[in-house]
């Protein structure tokens, strides 16, 4: 599946359970406006509260689904960024052990050779990061789905 399909799904998923909370709320306060004509004032009182329950229900369900994706995405950010500051380390010492050897090198094949590899292990190393970046971020985005769930 997708990044793009999980966002979808989850947002999906919040519309109905938006759809739903509004739809709940609307049923209590339809049947406290029931509850209004010719009744007690004391049932008045206990309908309001009673959706007024409902609602808070729904929020506090929201809020926790809102809390499990926040937290999902702070680990997710947390994992990529230590990931990228280890990469850069390496890129960076790589770097200044190819610029040793470009000042070793005595011809220009030595030269054409050490270049060579430089960009062939960049590249690598470059595409290889690229695709832990993707799946670190996959498995935020499925993450942060289940949180939602």
């Amino acid at each position: 599946m997708s990044i793009r399909d999980t966002s979808d799904n989850r947002r999906s998923e919040t519309e109905s359970m938006t759809d739903a909370a509004v739809d709940t709320a609307r049923k209590a306060a339809e049947a406290a406006a029931e509850a209004v004509e010719d009744t007690p004032r004391e049932r008045v009182v206990a309908a309001a509260g009673e959706a007024i329950e409902v609602i808070v229900s729904g929020q506090t369900e929201a809020t926790r689904a809102l809390e499990s994706i926040g937290q999902a995405v702070l680990d997710g950010a947390t994992r990529m960024q230590q990931e990228l500051v280890d990469f850069v380390s390496t890129r960076v010492r790589e770097d200044m052990e190819t610029q040793k050897e470009l000042l070793r090198c005595r011809n220009f094949d030595d030269l054409r050779e050490v270049q060579t590899k430089f960009f062939h292990t960049a590249v690598e190393q470059y595409a290889a990061e690229s695709k832990r970046i993707l799946e670190l971020s996959s498995k935020v985005v499925q993450r942060s789905a289940i949180g939602a769930a």
